[in-house]
């Protein structure tokens, strides 16, 4: 009997130990699924922030692509816009040395047809008739740059077509542009050539002494290259 109850309270403790060793068990699957849970939870937010950073990656990208692309349309845009300045400038530069050439060639061909007309009334001894519109058209051009040349063209122009000089004002005041014709106005009732001349010279700052020491420099040049 007592061996039978030996046997008894062995079992049972048996069982207990089984019983405490499965529970053990079954705690440590838990704890493990709790990690395993916990793991895969951790894998897919790092997945998640993958992706989402991905994400954020593709748009910066995408954005920077749009901001090169916007700018070289500009740059292109700006490159067309100078192209088509520069071929602007260009043929309103070819156009003016065109009218420039035509209209020098045309006062040439008025020289000369000037010039002929008065060695034929000179050939036939007629008075030589002045006309006026006709020589404010062979007039040179003014360019405040340098008055200068342009009283000795003109000068030279008059004297060779035997201009009347009490019509040398009156072409002067014809033809004079910017700080000269503003000079001319304010002496409006002078008809002297030479006043006038040395009005303008002197509202350039040129000495009446400067301007002969020009013009006989420019005279001593050409006839060294026409020798």
């Amino acid at each position: 009997m007592k061996l039978k109850l030996e046997l008894a309270n062995a079992e049972r403790e048996h069982l207990k130990e089984q019983v405490a060793f499965e529970k053990k068990a079954l705690q440590r699957k838990e704890r493990e699924a709790t990690l395993d849970r916990e793991r895969e939870k951790e894998a897919l937010q790092r997945k998640e922030r993958e992706a989402e950073l991905q994400l954020k990656l593709a748009e910066k990208q995408a954005e920077l692509e749009r901001e090169q692309a916007a700018l070289q349309c500009e740059r292109e845009r700006d490159h067309l816009e100078l192209k088509e300045r520069e071929l602007e400038i260009q043929r309103e530069h070819n156009k003016k040395q065109a009218d420039s050439a035509l209209d020098h060639h045309r006062k040439e061909l008025d020289l000369e047809t000037t010039q002929h007309t008065w060695r034929q009334q000179a050939e036939a001894k007629l008075p030589i008739r002045f006309n006026l519109s006709h020589a404010i058209k062979l007039m040179p051009s003014f360019v405040e740059a340098e008055v200068d040349v342009f009283f000795t063209s003109f000068e030279a122009l008059a004297s060779q077509l035997s201009w009347p000089q009490d019509q040398w004002s009156v072409l002067l005041g014809s033809h004079l542009t910017g700080r000269a014709a503003v000079t001319l106005s304010t002496i409006a009732s002078e008809t002297d050539y030479q006043v006038l001349k040395q009005a303008v010279l002197d509202a350039y700052l040129l000495s009446t002494e400067t301007y002969r020491r020009t013009t006989r420099s420019r005279k001593f040049n050409k006839s060294i290259l026409t020798y």
